[in-house]
């Protein structure tokens, strides 16, 4: 199993126990769809669900392809269209920025690092 999918274990087995409904979860691999728009659709890394609130995850295990600001964006417009009450951003082996942690707190998202997964 290559480090993204790892983590992306790793962060959904941490909310199953917690009592949340996932996808995937320890039952199917199968990740969330969420549909954009007519005929566009987007697998999330997290989908999960639990007593009226669910999340959106993005889990990286390394940077994003683009910018930091434009994958914060793209993940809002997710949590949009999946109707989640927030997107949850994992990064676990790579430093952000003050400012791009600033960035997820000032849209209202959330943001893990490695120390909030391993606490």
């Amino acid at each position: 199993m290559d480090k993204g999918a790892a983590l992306n274990r790793r962060i959904w087995t941490l909310f199953e126990k917690a009592g949340f409904k996932t996808e995937p979860n320890s039952g199917s691999a199968t990740e969330h769809v969420v549909e954009l728009a007519s005929k566009k659709h987007r697998r999330v890394d997290l989908f999960a669900s639990a007593l009226g609130v669910s999340i959106v995850g993005s889990n990286k295990s390394g940077g994003v392809k683009d910018s930091w600001s434009a994958h914060v964006n793209d993940w809002d417009e997710i949590r949009r269209c999946a109707k989640a009450d927030t997107a949850l951003f994992v990064v676990t082996d790579k430093e952000l920025s003050v400012d791009d942690k600033r960035y997820v707190k000032d849209k209202g998202l959330c943001l893990w690092t490695e120390d909030d997964v391993s606490y």
